[in-house]
């Protein structure tokens, strides 16, 4: 693996030379080259690694049900969190305190929705291999054998090479964490390892699945191992975290992620202009009034500083001859382009009785109330009432909730409560059950998608950034 240079995990240089690749190459699932907020989720996720590393140290038994448990819309910054751990911790530092990790920074696993994990064999020996790097050829070879021998192969080993015998079976759910404590005791280990997984919403959760036995394992931790497990996903992996079999859980286990908060957007900014090299001087009223449009949602104050470095390089980086209405033209295209991309055809099909739904709702509902409202707007619809579109053929309530969950219509909270997450969103929908189809004066300019210029002037006026 090529040498990171740079001090963030996408490689982006700093300066005025960073800010084109940062334009230009850098996808919209990439982390961006600062980050800010989420200091207490950063912190109990760097106090329970330590908690749990002491406690191995120090030869006692490991906390159980560690596992952590991050949740939001798409855009949450979900996918950037873990990806900025990982990388703070291969540096040494620690990202929730700032400066020098204290103790052995953790050691990251990364698997996406579960992959890896399906091969408990090769996800054990990865673990092993995380667990004490540069053990050698002789470390790696005793723990395959000791995997191996347990799902029923004889293998030798001679001279650190593998001289298969004959196989009497391959039963790879027999591989157990514990094969992997017996090889590397605790007390061999030379760090916490972090065990993350991104898309978790696509775990399996069938009880006999092989995926699904090494998360319990994980998080039970019979072993007495210094692992903490790290779950990354849509708004209903905390409830398929349950399906799966995840018990004993620690009280406040879950994260949700919500829209940067004021101060929180300050900090990003002040990241931004810092790596970059900005200088707002005078204009710094104007940078802030765009990131108020942007309801503090991560995906949408990176696409707005975007816009915003497109123009501050088209002018040679002369913040005084930026053109900020531009810089909004192209910010709000990108919010727009994103609200669109979320509506799946069922939400297209659907979208008067969406728009009700969203219409009606409080701040105070919960899943089931949604639920009740779904089944009777749905009713209205089939008895023919209003006109309204019911739910597609063969689509339950239960279908319906859990696709506007997936598509960040609505996020479950810790508190119990069900909202839509980000303030200008909600207008979107509401105003899509609205809307009358274009006369095509307004084709041209691509953000509207048919909206009347009244409609998107309610759906701006609807942002919204959270207070401190």
């Amino acid at each position: 693996m090529p040498v990171n240079p740079y001090d963030n995990p996408s490689s982006i240089p700093p300066g005025h030379a960073g800010l084109e690749v940062y334009v230009e190459h850098s996808p919209d699932r990439d982390p961006p080259p600062y980050y800010a907020g989420r200091h207490q989720l950063l912190s109990d996720i760097e106090n329970t690694c330590k908690y749990v590393w002491k406690q191995c140290h120090n030869r006692l038994s490991t906390p159980k049900g560690t596992t952590r448990v991050l949740y939001g819309a798409p855009g949450a910054g979900k996918s950037s969190t873990l990806a900025w751990l990982r990388h703070s911790w291969s540096k040494g530092h620690s990202i929730a305190q700032g400066g020098k990790y204290d103790g052995p920074a953790p050691v990251v696993i990364f698997d996406a929705a579960c992959e890896l994990l399906t091969s408990p064999e090769n996800f054990y020996a990865e673990l092993m291999q995380a667990a004490l790097p540069g053990s050698g050829e002789q470390m790696f070879a005793k723990t395959v054998e000791s995997v191996r021998k347990r799902i029923g192969s004889s293998l030798q080993i001679v001279q650190g090479e593998y001289e298969s015998e004959h196989r009497v079976e391959f039963a790879v759910d027999k591989a157990r964490l514990r094969t992997v404590a017996r090889a590397l005791p605790p007390y061999e280990w030379t760090h916490p390892v972090v065990v993350a997984i991104d898309e978790a919403q696509a775990m399996n959760v069938d009880d006999h699945s092989p995926s699904g036995r090494v998360l319990r394992e994980l998080h039970a931790n019979d072993a007495d191992l210094p692992v903490v497990m790290l779950l990354a996903g849509l708004s209903d992996t905390p409830a398929r975290v349950s399906m799966v079999g995840l018990s004993r859980l620690s009280q406040n286990y879950t994260y949700s992620l919500e829209g940067l908060n004021v101060d929180e957007l300050e900090e990003l900014k002040q990241g931004f202009c810092s790596y970059f090299e900005i200088s707002l001087g005078k204009r710094e009223r104007k940078f802030d009034a765009l990131l108020s449009k942007t309801d503090g949602w991560p995906a949408h104050v990176q696409n707005c500083l975007k816009a915003f470095a497109k123009v501050y390089l088209s002018v040679k980086c002369e913040t005084e001859d930026v053109d900020f209405d531009k810089v909004e033209l192209l910010s709000r295209a990108s919010r727009m382009e994103y609200y669109h991309a979320r509506m799946s055809p069922a939400m297209r099909q659907t979208n008067r009785l969406l728009s009700r739904l969203i219409a009606q709702s409080t701040d105070d509902q919960n899943a089931e109330d949604y639920l009740l409202t779904i089944d009777q707007l749905d009713r209205e619809c089939k008895s023919g009432d209003q006109g309204l579109r019911g739910l597609p053929d063969g689509m339950t309530s239960l279908d319906y909730y859990y696709t506007l969950i997936h598509h960040g219509a609505l996020q479950e909270f810790t508190d119990g409560t069900v909202n839509c997450p980000i303030p200008s969103f909600r207008q979107y929908l509401i105003e899509a059950g609205r809307r009358h189809p274009s006369n095509g004066s307004h084709r041209e300019i691509p953000y509207l998608y048919g909206f009347s210029p009244e409609a998107l002037t309610r759906i701006e006026a609807a942002h919204s950034v959270r207070q401190a």
